[in-house]
């Protein structure tokens, strides 16, 4: 992509330069604006659509459409469309930059010509043109509308839940509209096509230090980033942000209006818009007010005041309301475990309850929310939610991109629940474990339990094996098990599922049950369910009632998918 943008900018330096230096006298000092007022309009009119079709068709104008539908669709189609509308207008930022060099190139074509001078037998003067110029964007515009309806419609169609913004969506043509007004205003006030070049650079370098990422000021750049983790839980003023983005396109237009003409009427225009954009500026940062910290408080702590429910049998899944399209995927592996458990196992009422990771809570940028939570956040260190016996699906748990991620994590904790091991964590993983000498106290420090060598860590293998078709048929990753140190790995090193060390041995124990036939399995593991699933049951004494063979050192690998964060 850098090297696709670094060619394209390439071109656009070679084509401002082959322009040549302008001939003939400035129009500026040639042309007197005209009296035809009457003419002014159906002039105007077909001036803009002649200069419409030729930004259109600009050869820089196309490969900014297709720079930029390019970056858009190579970063992923999104997961939650009300969330990830924000980076379209990101995506389309190539597209502005190469309109407001074609927009000031366009102005600048009769300078370049050397036919400034015969503007003056025109009915219509700068001023006019400079509105035609104006009106063109219109092409452009319409590019960004139809990249960003067209990645809208990609992505739900890949299994994206929720709508998008249509102001997050919006910010994006606006944007490319205000970079071509840039263009039109530069080309009246430094009539030379190499400036537009050094402007691209430098709205590229004003974007990067107003969304510093520990500056105040990010409401003020023109794309408006994230302003604070976790994103789930950010007021983000869209309406005051198109509004402060319109008011930038005002006061850009009647800017060039008021190179030509000037008069109160248009001063009065650019005062306007040069207020509703400072006006919108600050109400921006009047957007996150204390009520709106508390209901943030309240969206993470009491869950179930926001959330729907389902309920399955005796399982609840309930989600966010945004979120609920997700709990039909939640369902397949969790129903593929308890198919294969005893009746009275099946029996036992389940919830599945959506809630923020434990990792966002401990990077929450904004100290109001969290001293709004009922509960205590540590201000150095990991945070870890209490156990309360549910399973609880993160916030991107399940999407299109995430499938195989997700049969795993809901498999794995499902069965980690059948089978009596623990399914939450104690205590948060300490970022130091890593450099604990001896495995076990790795384990410890990580907040895991360590299930080598009992019987009930291979039958939830085992669950978790054949109720993830799509994980079960991957071949072991070997380079996986031979990276590893020791004899212990985790299916969810992400920290989204059970607090449970599984060993290799006991994974290559579970491979060698999945050759045989599950409902076979099952049977007997219904028989003797009590047995199997005490903590005294040793593998070995597993692998003895099924007559099972040690298996080779390949099959205690785990698939691929295993380690797909």
């Amino acid at each position: 992509m850098i090297i696709v943008l670094a060619a394209l900018l390439g071109v656009a330096l070679i084509v401002v330069l082959r322009e040549g230096s302008p001939r003939g006298k400035a129009a500026d000092s040639v042309t007197p604006e005209p009296t035809l007022e009457h003419a002014r309009g159906s002039v105007v009119r077909a001036l803009a659509i002649a200069e419409g079709k030729l930004l259109a068709r600009n050869p820089l104008v196309i490969a900014g459409v297709a720079l930029s539908g390019t970056a858009l669709f190579a970063v992923g189609q999104g997961s939650r469309l009300f969330l990830d509308d924000m980076g379209v207008a990101l995506m389309l930022f190539p597209m502005a930059g190469m309109t407001l060099i074609a927009s000031n190139l366009a102005v600048l074509r009769g300078r370049r010509d050397g036919l400034e001078e015969q503007f003056g037998s025109c009915p219509v003067g700068p001023t006019a043109r400079t509105i035609a110029h104006s009106l063109a964007l219109a092409g452009p515009v319409l590019y960004a509308c139809i990249v960003a309806a067209a990645w809208t419609i990609t992505a739900r169609a890949l299994g994206s839940i929720g709508r998008p913004h249509v102001v997050e969506l919006l910010t994006g043509p606006i944007l490319v509209a205000c970079a071509g007004l840039v263009g039109i205003l530069l080309a009246r006030l430094l009539p030379r096509s190499a400036a537009s070049l050094f402007m691209v650079i430098a709205i590229g370098f004003l974007e990067g230090a107003l969304s510093a990422e520990r500056g105040h000021l990010k409401p003020l750049a023109p794309f408006m980033p994230t302003l604070y983790q976790p994103v789930e839980v950010e007021t983000r003023p869209r309406g005051w942000h198109i509004v402060y983005l319109l008011g930038i396109a005002g006061a850009l237009a009647f800017g060039a209006i008021a190179r030509h003409r000037r008069g109160p009427r248009i001063w009065s225009a650019l005062g306007l818009a040069a207020t509703l954009a400072i006006s919108a500026a600050f109400a921006q940062y009047r957007a996150q007010t204390p009520a709106r910290d508390a209901r943030a408080a309240a969206w993470i702590a009491t869950p179930e005041a926001f959330q729907s429910c389902r309920h399955h049998g005796l399982v609840t899944y309930c989600a966010y309301d945004e979120y609920a399209e997700l709990i039909d995927r939640w369902r397949a592996p969790v129903d593929g475990v308890l198919a294969l458990v005893p009746a009275p196992v099946r029996a036992r009422p389940l919830l599945l309850r959506q809630r923020l990771p434990a990792e966002a809570i401990s990077g929450m940028e904004r100290l109001e929310i969290r001293a709004a939570l009922p509960f205590p956040v540590p201000s150095a260190g990991p945070f870890a939610w209490s156990d309360d016996g549910a399973i609880h699906p993160d916030m991107t748990l399940c999407n299109h991109s995430r499938e195989p991620r997700c049969q795993i994590v809901l498999a794995e904790s499902a069965a980690a629940w059948a089978v009596g091991l623990p399914i939450s964590r104690t205590h948060p993983a300490d970022p130091a474990a890593g450099d604990l000498p001896t495995e076990k106290e790795r384990i410890a420090a990580l907040g895991l339990m360590d299930s080598s060598g009992q019987a009930r860590a291979v039958v939830a293998l085992w669950l978790t094996l054949q109720s993830t078709p799509g994980i079960r048929g991957a071949p072991p990753d070997t380079r996986a098990r031979q990276a590893n140190r020791g004899t212990t790995y985790t299916l969810t090193p992400c920290q989204e599922g059970p607090p449970v060390a599984w060993s290799f041995k006991d994974t290559g124990y579970a491979r060698r049950l999945s050759e045989r036939p599950a409902a076979e399995v099952s049977a007997r593991l219904a028989s003797m369910w009590t047995i199997v699933t005490d903590p005294r049951t040793t593998t070995r004494q597993l692998a003895q009632i099924f007559d099972l063979q040690v298996p080779t050192l390949a099959m205690g690998a785990p698939p691929p998918a295993f380690n797909d964060c």
